[in-house]
């Protein structure tokens, strides 16, 4: 993707979002073109470690399923590699961010977000830009199979690779945008990558969306997250039916590519179980990646307090009720 069709698809919806929340061009500007002049030292960097094989896992769901919960406790439970925010100010770069943020001394991590967007330098990052540009993602997050022929699969899996091994251990990476339709492609990428698969209660993941269409546009109507391939024909329906589609394409995508993948690369949890035993499931998880639990006694200590559904006007609700239903087909 050059930088023209880059900041293109970046700043779409830039001018529909609260001024709070506007991107700046000067910033991003000057990082990309930091980034690009990194490129040259990033490709000696990943050619240098191309050996090792580590396993490079990836969490899946629908938005506002858990992903993000599940992300930063496996970054502070687990030793385990991931992208952070300080390596997401180098997405063309991220190995030598990696390399750079080893020798710095890593902080706890804070199990806290603001719809998605994480707190602190050591904090888990998506590194939309890096999946961004490495698949080209622009107005569709599900691309067809000539689309993903296009990117330049052997560099991305050498980057990958490359992150795994400055970590030197699992390394474990959250973009459900750039991952949750191409899990069997990323599969034939890297035959050791695994998936976690975290499932939330409809009704209330579908609040939860509704919520951050209000947060990120003051409108319900603006398509928030994750973009179906037939995304351009539900933008003109009613917003409670585009969320109820947003969600069942995810999961429907998630289910088929799942069911093609080898049972030891899947693990599946519900958000609800998650919040439940946290304990019981990162050390499920650790067995499940090959990772060793960080620190045993603060893990002893974790307590999750269940989070309710968000409040939502009763006709809000009801019509989500409606659209879930009629996805699912069973007319109630």
């Amino acid at each position: 993707m050059d930088a023209a069709d880059f900041f293109r698809s970046v700043y779409e919806d830039n001018r529909d979002r609260p001024r709070r929340l506007r991107r700046r061009p000067a910033i991003d500007l000057a990082l990309y073109a930091v980034n690009a002049a990194l490129v040259p030292l990033e490709r000696r960097l990943v050619r240098r470690r191309r050996g090792a094989r580590w396993p490079i896992a990836f969490i899946v769901g629908p938005p506002r399923a858990g992903t993000t919960l599940l992300y930063q406790l496996l970054a502070r439970y687990l030793e385990v590699g991931y992208p952070s925010n300080f390596t997401a100010r180098f997405w063309r770069a991220p190995v030598a961010a990696a390399l750079l943020e080893r020798r710095l001394r890593r902080r706890p991590v804070p199990l806290e977000s603001d719809y998605g967007r994480t707190r602190g330098a050591a904090s888990p990052h998506e590194l939309g830009w890096f999946w961004r540009h490495r698949l080209d993602l622009g107005t569709r997050d599900a691309l067809t199979p000539a689309e993903l022929a296009r990117a330049d699969a052997g560099e991305l899996r050498d980057e990958l690779v490359a992150l795994a091994d400055v970590f030197g251990g699992p390394f474990v990476w959250k973009n459900v945008n750039a991952t949750a339709y191409h899990a069997r492609w990323l599969h034939e990428l890297l035959p050791d990558a695994r998936f976690i698969r975290i499932r939330r209660e409809p009704l209330a993941v579908a609040l939860s969306i509704l919520r951050a269409r209000r947060h990120h546009y003051g409108d319900p109507g603006r398509w928030w997250s994750i973009r179906p391939r037939d995304v351009d024909a539900w933008r003109s329906r009613p917003w409670a039916e585009q969320i109820a589609h947003q969600i069942a394409d995810v999961e429907g995508a998630l289910t088929a590519q799942s069911a093609e993948l080898p049972a030891p690369a899947v693990a599946c949890l519900g958000y609800e179980e998650l919040v439940a035993d946290p304990r019981g499931w990162i050390r499920t998880l650790a067995g499940f990646l090959g990772a060793a639990v960080r620190d045993a006694a603060a893990l002893e200590a974790l307590e999750l307090a269940p989070r309710p559904a968000p409040e939502a006007d009763p006709r809000e609700r009801d019509a989500l009720e409606r659209a879930l239903a009629a996805q699912r087909g069973d007319g109630r």
